[in-house]
């Protein structure tokens, strides 16, 4: 690289042109360090470039401050249930302030992501024996196979991470460490200075029901298999979201944190009497293709009833992490939510009270008394 970048710059003193030259060195600095030092770049842009919400999220959390905070540091990471029950982050903040006090609230939740991403973000964050670790669990979140860093959408660093799942005993390969992230640097070009909204997809959805079920369940497109990454496919074979899910435990425990496991509320009626499925013309073709990519199944129907199975709750009730559920059907009606599992705001203001009153009770609340699960 050190050698093209001399002859570049032989060329371009040649010719005077030393604006290009420039311009060509520091988008060459800027490319090599996103590929081999992601986490140190993302962290000193401005928040504003960043129109991808993946590299968005990592740019808040590499940016949490790691002083203590007046008592209690709490975040909560999951994916779009999550973000679509949760306000932006200055308004949780003072929600918080005003409801519990004496807290730091972060909330790291983007579309589709999974158990590992969440560990990936929570090793870049400070934890100490006042961090308490809120884990969205749903049965799309919580397969036998663990999507690993190979489909991973984000481009931090993950040594640590690594570090820690080789210790439990898993041989982890990286070798699409830099197509992966140049993946992710064209998604990041393209969608760079766009204006963000947290919760733009209220407004998108009743727009155009199809698009809003779309962006919110990205598929990333999957590069060609190389033949020396035979050896890491069996090997993601056998990790389960289980074994992540321990590793992420031992981890947060042994920094002293506590860590819960929650369920974010479900409609149960779904699609009776969803309002945004008023527009003629899609018959819930979105939802129907939305459920046949989280179930493996084309049958809507078949696909509702094994969703929410009692051999999930059995899976998280083995797993020994405290398990939260605020799905209360009682509470809430086909109003509250935009489709099966995502809330309105009016859903929000039913939501946010019970998630505050459940973080109260964990602050006096050991890591062995597992909270009451509510269905």
């Amino acid at each position: 690289m050190l050698l093209v970048l001399k002859e570049i710059y032989k060329s371009a003193v040649s010719i005077r042109a030393y604006p290009l030259v420039v311009g060509l060195i520091l988008a060459a600095v800027i490319a090599f360090g996103f590929i081999f030092y992601p986490s140190a770049i993302i962290k000193y842009f401005p928040e504003a470039f960043f129109g991808n919400t993946h590299t968005r999220i990592q740019w808040s959390v590499l940016n949490i401050d790691n002083e203590t905070p007046p008592v209690h540091r709490v975040y909560v990471f999951g994916g779009s249930q999550v973000i679509q029950g949760f306000p932006p982050v200055e308004q949780l903040q003072e929600l918080a302030d005003d409801v519990v006090g004496q807290v730091q609230i972060s909330e790291v939740a983007f579309s589709g992501q999974s158990l590992f991403d969440s560990f990936v973000l929570l090793s870049n964050l400070p934890i100490d024996d006042q961090t308490v670790v809120f884990l969205q669990i749903s049965p799309s979140r919580f397969k036998d196979k663990a999507r690993l860093i190979r489909a991973s959408r984000l481009i931090l660093d993950s040594s640590e991470v690594l570090n820690e799942m080789r210790e439990a005993g898993f041989n982890l390969i990286d070798s699409e460490r830099t197509s992966r992230i140049c993946r992710e640097l064209i998604i990041l070009a393209t969608r760079a200075f766009r204006p963000y909204d947290k919760l733009a997809t209220e407004a998108k959805y009743v727009d155009d029901p199809a698009q809003f079920v779309a962006r919110l369940l990205p598929r990333p497109t999957q590069p060609n298999k190389a033949p020396d990454q035979v050896k890491a496919q069996a090997q993601d074979a056998s990790i389960s979201n289980m074994d992540v899910l321990r590793v992420i435990q031992k981890y947060v425990s042994e920094r002293g944190g506590q860590l819960y496991l929650f369920e974010m509320p479900h409609n149960v009626d779904f699609p009776k009497g969803m309002p945004g499925w008023a527009p003629q013309g899609h018959e819930d073709q979105a939802v129907e293709k939305w459920l046949s990519r989280l179930h493996d199944n084309s049958s809507k129907g078949q696909a509702e009833s094994s969703r929410f199975s009692d051999g999930f709750y059995q899976k998280v009730k083995e797993s020994g992490v405290p398990f939260i559920s605020f799905h209360s059907p009682k509470l809430y009606n086909a109003q509250n939510y935009y489709d099966s599992v995502h809330l309105r705001s009016s859903g929000r203001e039913i939501f946010l009270p019970l998630f505050f009153d459940a973080l109260e009770s964990t602050f006096n609340t050991s890591q062995s008394t597992n909270p009451e699960i509510t269905q």
